[in-house]
């Protein structure tokens, strides 16, 4: 049985679990882990590769979690890990679950570290069709050959990533797109960098500053409906615009009308090979205090309010849920259409710890699909679907 299953499983029959750690098979969690142990994966020697290039002789790891799918399909649910170690021993992560064929529970595979090179200071994650994975990290952003989880190119940015997307050129050819950091309390959009992912190079095609031209933007995604484009949530009164990155103009449809009391915070749209979906996290502000929601709109025309809202009131078994949660970050779930996953921030004992869950945005139920990491070593801090195709 998949270990995500069997967590489920077990988590339903304890009633009100032990939230601050889980164990991972084959691991004593009775002992402390050696700090001084390093356990990322060493590649200054021999490595012995299987057919694609993987590294065999890894060997087991309380930074990784268990595989339970030797096979992994698209679509993937991608999730980059920090490494919050004070010795930096577990390296940056970006873990993978495959989404096809598993009953709506997400099935672990083995993830990507860059063969150990990745930082630790993830930040972002995003794909570019058909087998690149983009991670955005403190200093930089890398792009990843998802085959071999070999680092293709590593480029450095001004400011941290806030989201990162695979995206089409003004002549057709791949590019990755970075929105950097402004570091201004509203945590806006600085501006926007491309580099080139059609020929192996990662050299820096353009270089935009949004700030002053009035556009706030907070985070974007990918537009399913226009690979040339972005659809992004701003500070103002829509909760959703499509925007050109290259041109800077922004579209004359403000999708979604305005959003008086809600404040958003993240937006990931996807095409999943129906319909386009997009899916925001953030606040209900209007109802005195900060009640966090999870919302999706459904389809091709962006003409009609903030579609259903997704949020653990209860489990699925009906029962009130055992944590409250701060949605980090929200995406479509790709398998079904009224669906989401969202990194669940709450506390435990005075700590803060995060875990993924699983929404549907037309109930208040919802599921832990990935608990929090042993120890709170490694954090979850954001997340992406891999798809082909990503656009319509």
């Amino acid at each position: 049985m998949r270990w995500l299953s069997f967590a489920f499983a077990a988590l339903m029959l304890a009633g009100c679990p032990d939230l601050s750690r889980f164990c991972i098979e084959g691991v004593d969690c009775r002992e402390p882990v050696d700090a001084s142990m390093d356990v990322r994966r060493d590649v200054s020697g021999d490595v012995s590769e299987d057919a694609t290039g993987r590294d065999t002789n890894r060997p087991p790891s309380v930074c990784d979690l268990p595989v339970a799918c030797n096979d992994c399909p698209l679509p993937w649910l991608l999730v980059a890990t920090r490494d919050i170690t004070t010795d930096s021993r577990c390296g940056g992560r970006v873990h993978r679950f495959t989404l096809r064929g598993q009953d709506e529970v997400p099935c672990a595979c083995e993830g990507f570290d860059g063969a150990g090179d990745l930082p630790t200071d993830l930040r972002a994650v995003g794909f570019l069709a058909p087998d690149k994975i983009i991670v955005g990290h403190r200093n930089g952003v890398t792009l990843l050959d998802a085959n071999t989880d070999r680092v293709l190119w590593d480029q450095p940015v001004e400011t941290e990533p806030i989201d990162v997307v695979g995206i089409r050129g003004p002549a057709g050819e791949d590019r990755v797109m970075v929105g950097e950091w402004g570091r201004t309390a509203s945590s806006a959009i600085a501006r926007f960098r491309s580099f080139n992912a059609s020929d192996g190079s990662g050299e820096t095609v353009q270089r935009a500053n949004v700030s002053g031209l009035g556009l706030n933007i907070l985070s974007f995604s990918y537009d399913p409906q226009d690979p040339s484009q972005i659809r992004t949530v701003k500070t103002g009164t829509h909760s959703a615009r499509d925007v050109n990155p290259f041109s800077l103009l922004q579209e004359s449809q403000t999708h979604v009308r305005p959003r008086d009391g809600y404040y958003l915070k993240t937006i990931s749209s996807l095409y999943d090979g129906r319909t386009s979906r997009t899916v925001w996290s953030g606040t209900r502000s209007d109802l005195g205090g900060d009640e966090h929601r999870v919302w999706q709109f459904i389809g091709d025309s962006f003409d009609y309010a903030l579609g259903a809202a997704g949020r653990c009131d209860e489990g699925d078994d009906r029962l009130p849920y055992d944590v409250d949660c701060e949605y980090v970050h929200a995406v479509p779930d790709a398998n079904t259409p009224q669906g989401a996953f969202a990194i669940c921030e709450h506390w435990v004992g005075g700590d803060t710890v995060r875990r993924i869950v699983q929404l549907r945005t037309t109930r208040t139920q919802c599921r832990t699909v990935v608990e929090p990491y042993l120890g709170g070593d490694m954090q979850y801090y954001q997340m992406a679907i891999a798809i082909d195709p990503l656009w319509e």
